[in-house]
């Protein structure tokens, strides 16, 4: 009996065994725990995104004096300051020290950009080039003339033919801050936007006023809906073509971004969780990787499925 008893025992783990092995094709067994730490996926289906906040704008000048000063309506939809415009270049000059701000160039296939002005700024600064510039395409940014509080006197910006052979940019809602209670995050019209940012796109922009931005700090977004607005931006780029995109975008965002989706939702270390949820520096640049583990991917060039026939 206690022969009988062990046989059967072992026919059913067999049986067991075997519908395991034809549901997990020759995987006998899940990951383990200690595997979490680390992930393993096919090239197509990871992006990279190069997250960069704005340079100082007008309102981060007067905020950083008095908190109170970001409710103020003189800086609705704030512009760069002298020191912001600095800034972008200090960035380009930074990342030409070991040549990465070329490769930055040659590699990015798209610019997408908040539609505040002062996202749409920074991205002209570090990627357009002046009138006259050989690499100079079609203008990307009307020079303005100095307004106090309001503009600088900078010179018209054209798109950067060497940006991957003329990347477009591209404006996108779910990519700005966070909306609400503050003027300086109420975006202005899309039809003012095409006059000032004619090299932009905002073809995606669907409404031409700002219908989500409401005064009052009772309704600031919460963060819970910026995280989902997130997730629909990441979603969003692992829809595109293009496998290296610079995102031009702000603070609250890239931090509920990072602190959201960081490793997947995993428990970073210390390193990890000390660059990625600190918050951003102006005109700080993150180059990220982001994973799509629902969706079909694209199998890289590089693959080959092996064996004998020569695909079509």
């Amino acid at each position: 009996p206690r022969a009988a008893y062990l046989f059967q025992r072992l026919a059913k783990a067999r049986v067991t065994a075997t519908a395991t092995a034809r549901t997990m094709g020759w995987v006998r067994h899940p990951p383990s725990d200690t595997a979490r730490d680390v992930a393993v996926v096919p090239c197509g289906a990871t992006k990279t995104i190069y997250l960069i906040r704005h340079a100082e704008g007008f309102h981060n000048e007067a905020g950083e004096r008095d908190p109170k000063e970001y409710g103020n309506e003189a800086y609705a939809d704030a512009r760069l300051t002298e020191k912001g415009w600095r800034q972008c270049e200090t960035f380009k000059a930074n990342l030409k020290r070991g040549d990465a701000y070329e490769a930055l160039v040659r590699k990015c296939e798209l610019v997408v950009v908040s539609p505040l002005s002062r996202a749409m700024d920074t991205a002209a600064a570090m990627f357009g080039v002046e009138d006259g510039d050989a690499r100079g395409g079609e203008v990307l940014m009307r020079g303005t003339e100095a307004v106090a509080m309001k503009t600088c006197a900078r010179p018209t910006l054209r798109l950067n033919t060497a940006l991957c052979g003329g990347a477009k940019f591209v404006a996108l809602e779910s990519c700005r801050e966070q909306i609400g209670g503050n003027p300086c995050d109420r975006r202005r019209s899309v039809t003012e936007y095409k006059k000032e940012y004619p090299g932009v796109d905002f073809s995606l922009i669907e409404n031409d006023t700002d219908v989500f931005w409401k005064p009052g700090h009772e309704n600031r977004e919460p963060e819970p809906v910026l995280r989902a607005r997130a997730r629909e931006f990441l979603d969003w780029c692992m829809k595109q073509d293009e496998d290296h995109i610079i995102v031009v975008t702000h603070s609250a965002f890239m931090c509920n971004l990072m602190v959201e989706y960081a490793l997947g939702g995993a428990n970073p270390c210390k390193t990890m969780v000390d660059h990625l949820h600190r918050w951003p520096a102006n005109c700080e640049c993150r180059p990220l990787v982001i994973i799509d583990q629902k969706n079909q991917f694209n199998h890289s060039p590089f693959y080959h499925p092996g064996g004998d026939l020569i695909e079509e």
